[in-house]
């Protein structure tokens, strides 16, 4: 069962919160960092030797969008992070949208459900497939 951090990249203070309420009532054993930008979650990586769980993206953030972001990662030395499932989290999305992240590589692709119930259903759907989902082990460079 894979049990790191949980990173999540969203500026939005109230999902942030239901995220925090979700991840309590699931009692999940992973810490939930937060990240209200792109660029704040890369200088987080630059400086950390371990990379985590998974990684939840809102598509829409500002200078350094979704898109952009899993870009960096994808083209980034550091290939610690490429196996890291990144996973889009938005509360809006074109198909064009949804087709350019999985161009990227994303490892899904997820709307944000209307009430809270469905939140937590979509959540921990989410988190139960990578904890059981077989992982490359991690790789010390």
């Amino acid at each position: 069962m894979q049990i790191g951090n949980i990173f999540i990249v969203d500026l939005d203070t109230d999902d942030r919160d239901m995220i925090k309420d979700i991840a309590a009532e699931l009692k999940l054993p992973n810490v939930l960092k937060f990240f209200s930008s792109g660029r704040e979650l890369i200088d987080h990586l630059a400086k950390t030797t371990e990379p985590p769980f998974i990684i939840l993206c809102e598509v829409n953030l500002p200078t350094l969008d979704g898109f952009d972001l899993r870009k960096h990662l994808l083209v980034s030395a550091n290939k610690k992070f490429h196996s890291v499932p990144f996973i889009f989290f938005s509360n809006k999305a074109s198909n064009a949208q949804i087709q350019k992240a999985y161009d990227l590589s994303a490892h899904g692709f997820f709307l944000k459900p209307a009430t809270y119930r469905e939140m937590v259903s979509s959540f921990k759907v989410m988190i139960q497939y990578w904890q059981i989902s077989c992982m490359p082990e991690k790789v010390t460079f």
